[in-house]
């Protein structure tokens, strides 16, 4: 399975058993062998140690033996007993996710991808450049306090740029779907600056707006109710995600311990601006349509230092509160995107009255 000068016996991280590193599959439950640190994988990547491991993939620290470059190896996790569909469903997965990374790659803020997916001894991995810095969950935690709202503000709109690209794709909009504190990394080990990375693009998934999102819970005190209870995200549930994790860097709240509804960011840490106390708050709101409408509107007022808290109208010029789909003085449809119903949370299409699946009023 491995090239290696030596006999290397693993632990299961599953089921815990110790066993030879011979076979591609633990032979007591099934799932995929560790590669053992030491070995030489695919014959080109010296292996140091683990690093990380979620439900779909591991990630390896290496070396690339030819060049010396440290990278990033995701390897798709796969049980033997598996029938062909889930395997090739993990596969696809795994295969959109490096597609992802190809489409970002003019923006710092996502790894970049070294080498797309192979197939070597049974496994698929790609590759990518290693981030040796902390993420902001682990960092927040040691720290105790919140963070300097400009600091948070540069993030922020780090982040929104990512957002933006992924939403825009067509033909159909990329949702991130689990943005929290734990998928954003410094690029540098020990830096607090503005150079942080977003991890982990396994989950994100292409939604066809003419039908509902794929299903996704998210994480804890991250995902909005239309994404956690209802299972179908739009692209302003990523605003929402988003929004939580300005307000944890900013108060030093946890989601997770303490989820919605949330106090005012301000009331929590007066040095907070109004305008960016707004701004997360509309972003938290649990109806889609008041939050702002894309990510690129959301990275333009954080750049200018503004909170935009209503929506002009594109036909008579008159403002609107965010809660309205038609504009209170020419009726025209003010949102440009699709939005999610409120009682079914499936899609509806931009100048649609009614939505499409249970026939109620947008």
């Amino acid at each position: 399975m491995v090239s290696s000068p030596t006999r290397h016996v693993v632990r299961c991280p599953a089921c815990g058993r110790v066993s030879s590193s011979d076979g591609l599959y633990c032979d007591r439950c099934g799932m995929m062998a560790i590669v053992p640190t030491g070995s030489t994988y695919a014959g080109k990547y010296q292996i140091e140690r683990l690093v990380a491991e979620g439900g779909m993939g591991r990630i390896y620290k290496g070396i690339e033996q030819r060049s010396g470059r440290t990278a990033a190896i995701k390897e798709c996790l796969e049980e033997r007993d598996w029938k062909n569909d889930k395997r090739q469903l993990y596969t696809e997965t795994f295969k959109r996710e490096a597609g992802i990374l190809t489409e970002l790659q003019m923006i710092r803020a996502v790894p970049q991808l070294f080498e797309g997916v192979s197939r070597w001894n049974g496994r698929h991995f790609f590759v990518m450049e290693f981030i040796e810095g902390d993420n902001l969950l682990d960092v927040i935690e040691r720290r105790n306090k919140p963070f300097a709202w400009e600091l948070v503000v540069e993030w922020a709109t780090r982040l929104c740029q990512v957002l933006d690209v992924l939403h825009r794709h067509r033909p159909d909009p990329i949702i991130y779907r689990d943005l929290k504190l734990e998928n954003i990394v410094f690029r540098t080990a020990g830096s607090l600056d503005e150079d942080i990375v977003l991890l982990d693009f396994g989950i994100a998934r292409q939604v066809d707006t003419g039908r509902h999102a794929t299903r996704l819970a998210g994480s804890k005190g991250y995902a909005p109710k239309e994404q956690a209870v209802s299972g179908k995200p739009e692209t302003r549930s990523d605003l929402y995600s988003l929004a939580v994790c300005m307000h944890q860097l900013l108060t030093n709240r946890d989601p997770a311990e303490d989820p919605p509804p949330f106090p005012a960011a301000r009331r929590l840490n007066p040095a907070v601006p109004q305008w960016l106390s707004d701004l997360i708050d509309i972003n938290l709101s649990e109806e889609p349509r008041e939050r702002y409408e894309s990510a690129d509107e959301m990275r333009e007022d954080l750049k200018q230092r503004r909170v935009t808290s209503t929506l002009r109208c594109g036909k008579c010029g008159a403002e609107n509160e965010r809660s309205l789909i038609y504009c209170r003085q020419c009726a025209m449809v003010l949102l440009t995107t699709p939005r999610s119903c409120s009682h079914c949370a499936d899609f509806i299409p931009a100048n649609s009255r009614y939505c499409p699946r249970c026939g109620k009023a947008a």
